[in-house]
């Protein structure tokens, strides 16, 4: 396995993760045993050093003793051979110098290395103080004698201080040695000592190494046989597993990744299934959706042969089913290659569900029927049993077709050749596909519906359209009607108005003059015609003020009907205070109207109240309420009220409800009411009972700000 360029690869990492704590195990190893070596070449040098300042101090004894330079420098020559001995000296106790070799240095007081201990009886006399400069060691060894070993028998030239009769131990130092010793040789050993000790460092770091790599190969070995596995696996060989060479952690990692490698094989295979089914599903919805819904035929056909295929069916149906998915209505087969047809729709076609409670069960608590063997069918299948084997079905699967909970149709697959156990994708695609299969249907119910609705609202609409433009003939000939009508009655009612003045003034005329003259039955004549004549006069003055609402009606303004209460109060003065009337009123609003038609509105109901009264006096109140963009006006009285048989006859024009000789009036009064608030925009009714009083309501839409 080879890393990316520029990046480590595992071994690498796990090499240099190994090698440095054995570089550095090494390297602490390597340094203790310089340091111990070192320690030891040290210990020797002032070992060596020591042994020849003793071996000096013990020669110079005697020589100290007698004062005998020749013996002391007898004794320094000895040494002089020495090539690591810098300089040497015996000296007396005043410090002079007796014999010496090589010039004596003077290092400033340098560490005291050591305070040697006696080593045995006798060297306890010739202690060593060492000191140590920047190449030498300085040892100073004191000579010192002891009495006992001299008494008066010896040499009689020793100093009488050191002679003893007695047997007295008392040590006296006599002088002091002083050697320099070169510490070359030494660092020369100490220099070789490294290097050996380098050199093996160096040595046991290589074979250290050398070793933790091939142990580290030999460890990511397995792991690298995964790797290769893993990149094959990654793309798409899951047919690349990898062979278990032991049984620790990598044996049990190799095991693992042969799992999920199988594991990743399957769910790939389910997948790439998945969206084969998904692909086909696609396909057959685009298929449908291009077809219109006289083709649904030729949709199904194509969708049960496409399934067939997919999951390696003998035969692929459809059941269409009727009256709440009872009775079987309609039937689509597909038979494979090489399968002879068995009529499954033919022999099915009419049967009823009702007859086959299993299936039908079956169907609604499990949701589809499995049956990979027909042989293994329950007696509770009945006769179908038989059928489904007659047909020569080995195994088949069906699954319901439902529309808002309710079965409409069943689809299935079967196999005739061979026993097979039908899997979940396969019975998940049946499912799919009967959706589309209901969708479709439905789409072509609806589509059929839609057309014979909108032959039905085509129809309807000519009848309609023929309707209003009868109708609208008839309006324009009726409004061509009024408007002559108007423009009659106000020619005839101004054209009538002087001859019918002159009648009128001629009878009364006739009456002032003849009246009482004449014999009984002339004065009656004479009445009736003069009455006669008076009554047309008033009516043809009411027809005219009719007729006038349209044509001599103002533009609306601002109108506040305060006021305009206020003048209808003055105009009924008389009326008022004759009937004994009181008229009250709510405050009332400003609206837009013609002015002098709201007064003239206003004033006919309240007229009417005091006309149309019994023994009680008259009470009326007026009031206004604000209701949905229109003012509602309400003039409520106490009189004799009015049947509500004839609310709407009230406002015809020349309709009475009472004779003439009751209530005096022509009949139009109400009409001309209702005339006015057309114009206006509103309309105008009636509630009452007889005997308790009537409110006449009209309403008058509110325009602007107002």
């Amino acid at each position: 396995m080879v890393p990316e360029k520029g990046k480590f690869g595992l071994a690498a990492k796990f090499s240099i993760l190994v090698s440095l704590p054995v570089l550095i195990g090494a390297l602490v190893l390597g340094n203790s045993f310089v340091r111990h070596n070192l320690r030891q070449i040290e210990a020797a040098m002032i070992e060596r050093g020591k042994s020849i300042a003793r071996g000096l101090a013990r020669g110079s004894e005697y020589g100290l003793l007698i004062r005998n330079e020749e013996v002391l420098k007898g004794i320094v020559d000895k040494y002089t051979d020495e090539e690591d001995i810098i300089y040497m000296s015996i000296m007396d106790t005043s410090g002079e110098s007796l014999a010496d070799h090589g010039d004596l240095v003077k290092i400033s007081p340098g560490k005291i290395i050591k305070h040697d201990p006696a080593v045995d009886e006798n060297e306890s006399k010739f202690k060593c103080y060492i000191s140590e400069a920047e190449y030498l060691y300085d040892i100073v060894c004191n000579v010192v004698t002891i009495q006992e070993r001299w008494s008066r028998d010896d040499i009689g030239i020793l100093p009488s201080d050191i002679l003893s009769d007695s047997d007295s131990r008392e040590v006296k130092k006599i002088g002091t040695v002083q050697v320099g010793l070169s510490k070359t040789n030494m660092i020369s050993s100490m220099n070789k000592a490294k290097i050996r000790a380098l050199w093996l460092t160096a040595v046991t770091v290589f074979l250290a190494i050398m070793a933790t790599v091939t142990i580290v190969r030999l460890m990511l070995k397995p792991i690298e046989r995964l790797a290769v596995a893993a990149r094959e696996v990654s793309q798409g060989d899951f047919d690349h597993l990898v062979e278990p060479k032991s049984k620790d952690e990598i044996g049990h990692l190799a095991e693992s990744f042969n799992k999920m490698v199988v594991d990743l094989k399957k769910s790939s295979e389910a997948l790439q299934h998945r969206l084969e089914i998904e692909s086909l599903i696609a396909t057959i919805s685009t298929k449908f959706i291009d077809l219109s819904s006289q083709e649904v035929d030729i949709g199904m056909d194509y969708a049960l042969q496409t399934i067939g295929k997919a999951i390696n069916a003998d035969v692929s149906y459809v059941f269409l089913l009727s009256d709440n998915g009872k009775k079987v209505w309609e039937t689509y087969e597909w038979y494979d290659e090489g399968v002879e047809s068995t009529n499954y729709g033919k022999n099915i076609k009419g049967s009823t569900i009702d007859a086959l409670p299993w299936w039908a069960n079956s169907l609604q608590e499990s949701g589809a029927i499995h049956v990979p063997r027909v042989n293994e069918l329950p007696p509770q299948a009945g006769d179908m049993k038989d059928f489904v084997k007659s047909m020569g079905v080995q195994s088949f699967v069906i699954v319901p077709m439902l529309y808002s909970g309710e079965l409409v149709g069943i689809l299935g697959c079967s196999s005739i050749r061979t026993e097979r156990t039908w899997k979940e994708a396969d019975i998940t695609l049946l499912r799919m596909v009967g959706e589309i299969f209901v969708n479709a249907l439905e789409r072509k119910r609806a589509e059929e519906e839609l057309q014979l609705r909108l032959k039905v609202e085509e129809r309807i609409t000519k009848e309609l359209k023929s309707e209003v433009d009868e109708r609208k003939r008839t309006e324009e000939e009726l409004a061509r009607s009024n408007a002559e009508l108007q423009s009659f009655a106000y020619v005839a009612s101004h054209d009538l108005q002087e001859p019918l003045r002159m009648v009128a003034s001629y009878l009364q005329l006739l009456e002032r003059r003849y009246k009482g003259k004449l014999d009984d039955d002339a004065d009656d004549f004479i009445n009736f015609a003069v009455d006669g004549a008076t009554r047309m006069q008033r009516l043809i003055n009411d027809l005219l003020t009719y007729s006038r609402v349209s044509t001599r009606g103002k533009e609306f303004e601002r109108t506040d009907c305060e006021m305009v209460f206020e003048h209808i109060l003055s105009n009924l003065e008389i009326a008022i205070e004759e009937s004994g009337a009181v008229v009250t009123h709510d405050p009332l609003p400003t609206v837009m109207a013609d002015y002098i038609q709201i007064c003239q509105l206003l004033q006919n109901f309240i007229s009417n109240a005091i006309k149309f009264q019994n023994e009680k006096p008259p009470r009326v109140h007026i009031s206004a309420e604000q209701k949905k963009g229109e003012w509602v006006f309400s003039i409520r009285d106490n009189g004799i009220g009015i049947d509500p048989e004839y609310a709407e006859r009230i406002f015809i024009i020349f309709q009475r409800l009472h004779d003439r000789e009751e209530y005096p009036g022509t009949g139009i009064g109400l009409a001309v009411c209702k005339r006015i608030v057309e114009r206006h925009g509103g309309s105008i009714w009636l509630e009452s009972q007889p005997g308790d009083g009537a409110t006449f309501y009209f309403s008058i839409p509110m325009i602007g700000d107002i």
